[in-house]
């Protein structure tokens, strides 16, 4: 959510909410990074658990604090002699340059207790060097951009007809009461709505009530996708689940008039703690569940939800959607911010995108509630209160109560507080605004041939 820096998403780390560490009468603390854990350790924590990262490979790592030597096999061990019960957070992350002189700890005040959501590393400035002296060269006719691998492509006549879209999350909204997913189509001018469709035993729950749904829908010009969603989906079995999914729908196509225009697959790995340690891998094993997912139902079109910064250099970029381009049909940008400006900078490396593979780009904003959020940041200082330390390869990060001095770590010292402010996230309570900008975005965005149209989270 903090696009000019890379930040470190920790939200859904699950146990990690539980981060006051019990009192201890020695003098010093063991630090231990435990690899190769199985997942049922996260029902049982072991002593001193602090917090815990998935591997591509579907493992865990722990990360404990323990007035004790831990006593669990393929652990990694440093004592602390400098600490007792200092330590009120912990956290791993991605390596830290060395040129890193400041880092931000982002989340909320939670019972007088400082809970951390987000690590944000700001970037380093490198000097650049100076230009060489360009050599001479003979004047040739210019290079269409076209034929440039590698560069934008302009905007061009439209080739969709954009149309905006929304969430339905809950199935009781089609099942119960389908009037007010009809007056929200009017309200908002919807031609397509993503939904939930449970499947029980590989097969649609409720097939015949799901085909009456659409027929109303399909009535009304408004089509009709199932939407899944779960970070964990990645994993293997996460796959195997959403494939048997997908031929669920597949077969309720196949045995109705009345069907699904496609899934969309709302997915988001970087919730997954352990995403920030290794995430070109984590996009690697997405596509490869996007691709399994696919050839479990290759007739449904499929559309996948993606966060903003995936589509810039440092995240990605356009190596990940090059890869991307032959697994899906169409892509949603998930652009929640609400800057005009920020919205289309933040959109234009898709469209272009769509553009040059030919797909479909839909730009998602937000409507939900979000909260404001606290921003402390630190500064790199021989006493202080957040260290930074490598344990077997593996980079760590400590919040302590007090400034102290670490051998063989870096310090970073508290200097001051800011906040991220939810409204520059989220339209909530701010629906005027969110229904005068759509127009303003629509023209703005019509002349990328990629263009689909608008989607709104957060209406429902």
């Amino acid at each position: 959510m903090w696009s000019p820096a890379f930040t470190v998403n920790i939200r859904s780390m699950g146990l990690a909410l539980a981060l006051t560490l019990m009192a201890v009468p020695s003098h010093s603390v063991w630090l231990s990074v435990c690899d190769n854990q199985p997942a049922g350790v996260l029902a049982q924590p072991a002593k001193g658990y602090r917090t815990h990262v998935w591997t591509v490979q579907g493992q865990l790592t722990l990360l404990q604090i323990t007035a004790e030597r831990p006593e669990l096999a393929n652990c990694h061990l440093r004592e602390l002699k400098e600490l007792s019960d200092e330590v009120r957070w912990a956290s791993l992350v991605a390596p830290l340059d060395a040129r890193v002189y400041n880092l931000i700890l982002q989340g909320t005040e939670q019972n007088g207790q400082f809970a951390v959501n987000e690590v944000i590393v700001p970037e380093v400035v490198v000097p650049a060097p100076a230009p060489a002296p360009a050599p001479a060269v003979a004047q040739t006719a210019p290079v269409s951009p076209e034929a440039a691998p590698g560069k934008p492509i302009p905007p061009q006549t439209p080739k969709f007809r954009p149309g905006r879209s929304a969430w339905f999350w809950s199935p009781a909204r089609w099942l119960e009461t389908p009037e007010q997913i009809f007056s929200s189509q009017q309200e908002h001018d919807l031609r397509r709505i993503y939904i939930t469709v449970p499947v029980e035993q590989d097969a649609v729950r409720h097939p015949a009530e799901l085909a009456s749904f659409i027929r109303q829908a399909q009535a009304r010009r408004l089509e009709v996708w199932a939407v899944v969603g779960d970070p964990a989906a990645v994993l293997r079995d996460g796959q195997a689940g959403f494939a048997r999914m997908a031929g669920a729908y597949a077969a309720f196509n196949r045995e109705n008039d009345a069907k699904l225009a496609g899934l969309q697959l709302d997915v988001e790995p970087y919730l997954l703690p352990g995403y920030q340690l290794a995430p070109r891998r984590w996009q690697d094993i997405y596509i490869e569940m996007v691709q399994r997912i696919r050839a479990a139902a290759p007739e449904v079109d499929v559309d996948v939800a993606v966060p903003f910064w995936w589509g810039e250099d440092k995240s990605g970029g356009a190596t990940f959607l090059a890869k991307l381009a032959g697994a899906v049909n169409s892509l949603t940008v998930m652009d929640y911010r609400t800057d005009e400006e920020e919205i289309i900078r933040f959109a234009e490396p898709f469209l272009a995108w769509g553009q040059r593979y030919d797909k479909a780009v839909y730009i998602a904003l937000e409507a939900l509630p979000i909260a404001d959020e606290m921003r402390r940041h630190f500064y790199s200082a021989p006493t202080a209160e957040l260290w930074h330390m490598s344990l077997a390869g593996k980079d760590v990060l400590l919040l302590l109560d007090k400034p102290v001095s670490l051998e063989q770590a870096r310090g970073f010292k508290f200097q001051r507080t800011s906040f991220f402010l939810g409204s520059s996230v989220s339209f909530s309570g701010q629906k005027p605004k969110l229904m005068a900008l759509l127009p303003v975005l629509e023209t703005r965005f019509k002349h990328w041939t990629s263009f689909a149209g608008m989607a709104l989270h957060g209406i429902e």
